[in-house]
């Protein structure tokens, strides 16, 4: 793609106008040959970054797609020839929506949006992940206690009996994991009372303030909890904790989706995309990158609270291990039968027609 285009296509006119002029003024000479081949290899090597394809990606506030601004960050892009481009879009489907009507080339979504909309005949490929592990968890409050929290999961549910539980909004994945919870601990999602509580900066004033009793929440705030020590870790699927059926969806909980007629356009580009975001992963991934890690993170989200730096630090520490690219299809399929089985499907899906063949 080229930029400020009618800049750039005078400056290529002009500058081929030059270099035919020298050619023919002094085409009799040495000298005259070796100065317009370097003209026209300036002339191609201009051309070529101005037609550096640009990538847009959806991306959310907070840790959202977060090899996407590691790669962005250390220019990894760039290396492969590409430039990515986050575009904020904080509701999952409407990543998806832009993605399909041309407005991104690559929506970051949970494998539920991707699996729904291919289930109903949309042709659009996973071409990794960016998030492999569960990304929701069950906190309680502080002004609660939890008898069952010794014992661990399942024993820790029956605690929620009679309370109040907030969820980010009804009939969510987040809350069909509480209800497989909770089902698995010999309960029923009647056994709580549900309340939306909207996105974490809703979601957790929520909860310290009293209005529920616990939620199923996402980062960061679970970083909040063990930073200022305000809430209580109650079930974290992310250390394997919690049932078995959500523990098979590790490996691919958060995909990288594009339009099928992209993929087979722009074989290249989606080569690229993965290399950048592999380098993304090994660098993440890497001990020795925490505090350069914690510094992306901080440049890229700011907590302007005591103690902002303290929680971003904690809920990276827990999401680290959870930012891989490759896809791991045994794990689709399982969110793909787990979806079928809580009602979210109407018939049975096989993910296969969201991978990629080579």
């Amino acid at each position: 793609m080229i930029n400020n285009g009618h800049k750039f296509n005078s400056e290529l006119a002009a500058a081929i106008s030059f270099a035919t002029f020298t050619q023919a003024f002094f085409k009799e000479t040495h000298m005259s040959k070796k100065l317009t081949a370097a003209l026209l290899f300036l002339l191609a090597a201009k051309s070529a970054i101005g037609q550096t394809e640009v990538v847009r990606f959806q991306d959310y506030p907070g840790p959202g797609n977060f090899l996407l601004k590691i790669a962005i960050a250390n220019k990894y892009c760039e290396k492969y020839g590409i430039r990515c481009e986050a575009k904020q879009l904080p509701l999952a489907p409407q990543g998806m929506q832009a993605m399909m009507a041309g407005e991104l080339e690559v929506a970051s979504v949970p494998s539920d949006i991707a699996i729904q909309v291919a289930s109903r005949g949309a042709n659009v490929k996973a071409i990794g992940t960016f998030t492999v592990q569960p990304v929701a968890f069950l906190v309680g409050g502080k002004h609660v206690e939890w008898p069952g929290l010794n014992r661990g999961y399942p024993d820790v549910m029956k605690d929620l009996r009679g309370r109040k539980v907030g969820v980010p909004v009804r009939g969510s994945v987040s809350e069909l994991y509480l209800a497989e919870m909770l089902k698995v601990a010999g309960m029923s999602i009647s056994d709580v009372s549900l309340i939306p509580v909207g996105g974490p900066n809703t979601a957790y004033p929520a909860l310290v303030n009293k209005q529920v009793d616990a939620m199923i929440a996402i980062e960061p705030a679970g970083g909040f909890c063990k930073a200022l020590n305000t809430c209580t870790m109650l079930v974290d699927p992310r250390k394997g904790q919690g049932p078995s059926s959500i523990q098979e969806q590790v490996g691919a909980t958060a995909i990288l989706v594009v339009k099928n007629e992209y993929l087979t356009a722009k074989p290249s580009t989606i080569s690229a995309i993965s290399s950048a975001f592999k380098d993304a992963e090994a660098y993440i991934q890497n001990p020795d990158n925490k505090l350069a890690v914690y510094k992306i993170a901080s440049d890229n989200f700011k907590l302007d609270i005591p103690e902002g730096n303290k929680v971003i630090e904690a809920f990276m520490d827990s999401m680290i291990p959870s930012y891989k690219f490759n896809l791991q299809p045994r794990a689709l399929q399982s969110y793909s039968d787990f979806l079928f089985k809580a009602g979210h499907l109407e018939k049975p899906f096989n993910t296969g027609a969201l991978l990629v063949t080579r």
